[in-house]
């Protein structure tokens, strides 16, 4: 509204109280309304002081507008200098704030000259009176349910006058044979249900009025944490992992703001270190009302910080800026970690980057998702599974995700994708024929269930064992031998020759375990290679008539030989799906950033 306007309004109400014709427009304008109230006090007698205004709501027109002729912006400064000219007439000027907590242009102005009064609520002493009074001896009310009515309204004009309406209703509604009616404490109970949806408009004035979304959202997570109908309360703490469970985050900042000023406008009352509702009504009203589920969408309002990180990730992320993108929803969800678009736009930018690791991470950001909204499609979390098994990584990650297939993705092509990756892989793996390769494998075959596959694996790493130890054994034998022929042969002129013999078989036995160990398939089956080897050696070690210290070298060449070409025997094909036993590592700058993010989630939801 215009100024004049407003001013014309203000005419014609003053006009109609006191008995004279309402102005023209031109009579109540911002230039002639002065002269306006000249004639009124005129009419009064010549007695300003019996002309009182009373602006209802006042802090309504406490805002900041645009445009010259908009009210809002131009009635305070107004209504000052009519103040100074007409300083005899009574203004009252009624604010559902703080005065200290209005803009400087109306303190500045208008109220640091008055006199402030708070309107508080009434005591329990006025409380009992009012109800004993305005029940007119049609209702007679016992002690308890004054005390009950007191411990819902608080005092509160409005909620007292809601509930002792509905009272007289259910009292009289039937005919009463006999007055004043008994009203007892169940009563009051029965019909605070009632009572709320009548008074449904004025509490969700109160509610809405509210400056700030954080201070909806703390009030409906109190009311939810804590009965207010029964007194209940909660710690700040307490309200805050309530709003985190149901995907809402606020600053701390933000929230310790929420709770000062509503302490500070009688809404909520600090008792004992917790937070209850002063008005018990208000709060169960707020309770059956105004639940979280539907404020959810004011996250982005309440919240603009992980609003903007988002914003500027759907950016980079425009742009194929993906670490740019990755940090800034990391940003948002370290702000809220509830920000499912969040969520799914850091899985999204780490499936597309896909850098070593960034697959894994993906995975757990839509796990995350689905925690928080276990609706959501599975589809894209089966594609992100199926990826991360074919890409290949550590064998406990790939079962797990071959687990998680097979739960969430039954009979999917997803499932058969990953099915036959492990089945190639696991063959794979066994035809490498490196003893970790081997073990790989084992597990690859027991998460597939074959059998066959598993018995086959298993009987190999048996096999090695077996040769192991066995060759260990045989190896103590000749170089026994060769110590106790030493003396006997030395008269037949055969030492060097034997002694070489032995040698060469020990270091060619030795050379053979050693191999084996560094993972050659070949078990026991290669023993008669082996032994070819040794006599090898041994014509060398006669060749050389080794005595003394070139049996020692002797013994050297056999195992050099024994090792060189049991190593070269040995077929490795490059393996297409590496799995490893360990976790591959990266210092890729925002890895452990997200990996700690990964860790929060798994703990909270832990």
């Amino acid at each position: 509204m215009q100024l004049d306007q407003v001013l014309y309004g203000l005419g014609r109400a003053i006009s109609d109280h006191i008995g004279i014709d309402r102005p023209e427009r031109a009579d109540a304008s911002e230039a002639n309304f002065p002269s306006y109230l000249d004639g009124v006090i005129e009419h009064l007698g010549g007695y300003a002081e019996r002309l009182v205004l009373l602006f209802d709501e006042f802090d309504v027109v406490d805002q900041t507008f645009t445009g010259p002729e908009v009210a809002a912006s131009r009635f305070i400064p107004y209504l000052a200098r009519l103040v100074e000219s007409h300083s005899r007439i009574g203004y009252l000027l009624v604010v559902g704030r703080k005065t200290e907590e209005m803009s400087e242009v109306s303190f500045g102005t208008i109220l640091k000259d008055s006199v402030t009064k708070q309107i508080g609520r009434l005591n329990p002493r006025q409380t009992a009176r009012l109800v004993s009074e305005s029940s007119s001896g049609q209702l007679e009310f016992d002690a308890s349910a004054h005390d009950r009515i007191y411990e819902l309204a608080a005092g509160h004009p409005f909620c007292t006058q809601m509930l002792c309406y509905t009272i007289w209703n259910r009292a009289l509604a039937g005919g009463a044979k006999s007055f004043p009616v008994k009203v007892s404490t169940e009563l009051v109970n029965e019909v605070l249900p009632e009572a709320l949806e009548m008074g449904s408009n004025g509490l969700n004035w109160i509610y809405d009025g509210m400056s700030k979304p954080s201070h909806r959202l703390v009030l409906s997570a109190l009311a939810e944490t804590a009965d207010p109908a029964t007194g209940g309360s909660a710690t700040l703490g307490k309200i805050d992992m309530h709003l985190r469970e149901r995907r809402i985050a606020l600053d701390t900042t933000e929230l310790s703001s929420a709770r000062r000023d509503l302490i500070a406008w009688d809404v909520l009352v600090n008792a004992n270190a917790e937070l209850a509702f002063a008005v018990p009504m208000i709060g169960a009203w707020i309770r059956l009302n105004r639940p979280l589920e539907a404020l959810q969408q004011q996250t982005a309002l309440l919240n603009p910080r992980a609003q903007r990180y988002y914003e500027l990730a759907l950016e980079s992320l425009s742009r194929d800026n993906y670490d740019a993108a990755i940090e800034d929803f990391r940003n948002a969800l370290t702000a809220n970690a509830g920000f499912v678009e969040a969520l799914r736009g850091l899985s999204n930018a780490l499936r597309m980057r896909n850098k070593a690791g960034d697959v894994h991470l993906a995975v757990e950001a839509y796990e995350r998702v689905l925690d928080l909204e276990p609706n959501e499609p599975r589809t894209p979390l089966l594609e992100l599974l199926a990826e991360e098994i074919d890409n290949g990584c550590n064998v406990i990650t790939i079962l797990a995700r071959y687990r998680r297939l097979k739960e969430i993705g039954e009979d999917s092509n997803y499932l058969h994708r990953g099915t036959r990756i492990l089945v190639e892989s696991a063959l794979e793996h066994e035809g490498y024929g490196k003893d970790v390769d081997l073990t790989i494998a084992n597990m690859l075959y027991s998460a597939l269930a074959d059998g066959a596959g598993v018995k086959r694996t298993k009987g190999e790493q048996r096999r090695r064992m077996i040769a192991r130890y066995a060759l260990f054994a045989v190896s103590l034998v000749p170089l026994g031998a060769a110590l106790n022929a030493f003396s006997a042969l030395d008269m037949v002129g055969m030492r060097g020759a034997v002694i070489g013999g032995f040698a060469s078989l020990a270091g060619a036995l030795i050379g053979y375990v050693i191999a084996t160990d560094e993972g050659i398939r070949s078990g026991l089956r290669v023993i008669p290679g082996s032994i070819l080897i040794c006599f090898i050696g041994g014509l060398l070690g006669q060749y050389l008539g080794a005595e003394g210290y070139r049996s020692v070298f002797a013994y050297g060449v056999g195992s050099l030989i024994a090792g060189l070409i049991l190593w070269a025997s040995q077929s490795r094909p490059d393996l297409s799906h590496r799995i490893t036993l360990t976790q591959p590592t990266t210092e890729e700058p925002h890895r452990k950033l997200l990996e700690a993010l990964v860790a929060s989630w798994k703990q909270e939801k832990g």
